[in-house]
């Protein structure tokens, strides 16, 4: 493939922003995945979404107080509803 070849299949992808350009070098701004990296993603999300919705659980009864005095303090900054 010549380098003219090479820029006409390239340039539509620049104009597309799928690929851009970092210190000289080209890169994709996209990722593919096949099934099982799909899959192995989702099982990896739905285990931390797990852990989150588990903290926020136990953490109901704080957050409704702080709620119904209508701050939460967190790292002495104020946060109101």
């Amino acid at each position: 493939m010549s380098e003219e070849e090479l820029w006409e299949k390239i340039n539509p992808l620049i104009d597309a922003n799928l690929v851009k350009k970092e210190d000289e070098k080209y890169y994709p701004t996209f990722l593919i995945v096949d099934e099982e990296e799909t899959k192995k993603t989702f099982h990896h999300a739905e285990k931390i979404g797990r852990i989150i919705a588990d903290e926020l659980s136990n953490s109901l009864e704080e957050l409704e107080c702080a709620r119904a005095i209508g701050f939460v303090e967190n790292n002495s900054r104020k946060i109101t509803w």
